[in-house]
Order: structure tokens, then sequence, then C-alpha cells
């Protein structure tokens, strides 16, 4: 199945323990709250479990999305500084995109973190 969700809003954990298996997660929720989209950013070389969508008890979606800690700041700058902003999930080639659903104008100059 392929999904197409807005995203509202997010929140950002960094964690500085050995023991997390992540060094940090973006927690991405839909416009409806029924979507929630786990964003875990792995350091290089760690082990990386496949991206997934789960059924929750309560009939909501929560998708688990593995990516390097690399695209941390690419992600975040997207979500500061981008609306609306939207994910498209692959469940069958368990591939997905996080994107801006709007079209700019080229050369507008906006303030990044990768700079």
């Amino acid at each position: 199945m392929k999904y197409y969700i807005n995203i509202v809003t997010y929140q950002s954990l960094i964690f500085s323990q050995d023991k997390i298996s992540r060094s940090a997660l973006i927690k991405l929720w839909s416009q409806d709250d029924n979507k929630l989209i786990w964003a875990n950013f792995r350091d290089e070389g760690e082990k990386v479990p496949e991206n997934s969508v789960e059924k929750r008890p309560n009939g909501k979606l929560w998708f688990h999305i593995q990516l390097p800690s690399s695209k941390y700041g690419w992600c975040i700058d997207l979500l500061r500084n981008e609306r609306p902003i939207g994910i498209h999930y692959d469940d069958e080639n368990k591939y997905f995109f996080l994107y801006s659903s709007s079209r700019e104008p080229v050369g507008e100059n906006e303030e990044s973190m990768l700079d």
C-alpha cells in the first residue's frame, strides 16, 4: 500500500547515550492525528532495521523510518522552513521520502542551517 501523509507538527529528540539504538528521532504527526511517523536517525555502521508500518490497537498507524544521522540537519531544515510538508511511504518497497508539497520561486534566499 502507498501512503501520502500531510505533516502538521513535529517533535525532535537527540540522544546522548550509547545504549539507545538511535542518535536522534523526529516524530511527525499527520493532520488527522491518525498517523505518527517515527524518523529514526542512526549512526554510520549501526545495524538498521527495515522501514515499516504498524497498525496500533486504537487503529492509528505508526510508520518507522530509518535514516542515517547525516540526514538529520536536512530534515530539520525542511520542517522549519517549508510548508506544507508531506511524506510518501510505499509499504511494498519499504521506501519513503519527505517533501515540500508546494512550488517556490527560484532564488527566494531562505536561511538554512546547512550553509
